[in-house]
């Protein structure tokens, strides 16, 4: 989902772009379907095995705690996946830490935290920084281009 809060925080097309691949990676890795069928999937192992009230709660706990390393793996996948667009579409990825360093202002100092990423659907950002640094380096892409100056207007 992109907010009006962050097209408006978001100066240049280029952050907004990395933003909506960003979900667009998720579609395309079909992460929704995929965390939905793991859902479902331990629902129906749960009542198959006949877990109880108190056990049901255990297992739901254990199998969120679990979801949370699958999802920092969907969303470094998305991440990928925004870089390469950005890439294919402006021949840079310039302006893609742009949203990051917005996110850390908001953020403060506990998102770097090792607690802060066990417990979060996303990894830190400082660490999603990181290995999208290393993913353009891999990938041998540009970080020096232009960018554009966007102009959405809102009512």
């Amino acid at each position: 989902m992109v907010t009006q809060g962050a097209v408006d925080k978001l100066k240049h097309e280029n952050e907004i772009a990395f933003v909506i691949c960003h979900e667009l990676g998720h579609f395309y890795g079909r992460h929704v379907v995929k965390a939905m069928g793991r859902g479902i999937s331990l629902a129906v192992l749960s009542a198959l095995v006949g877990v109880q009230e108190t056990g049901a709660s255990f297992v739901n706990q254990a199998s969120e705690f679990g979801g949370l390393s699958f999802s920092r793996k969907q969303e470094t996948e998305a991440d990928h996946f925004a870089m390469d667009c950005l890439n294919q579409h402006y021949g840079h990825v310039a302006g893609f830490d742009r949203f990051f360093k917005e996110v850390r202002k908001e953020e403060g100092v506990i998102s770097g935290s090792k607690l802060m990423s066990y417990s979060s659907s996303h990894p830190a950002t400082k660490d999603r920084i990181d290995r999208l640094n290393a993913y353009i380096k891999k990938q041998g892409y540009k970080t020096e281009g232009s960018l554009i100056k966007h102009e959405i207007k809102t009512n």
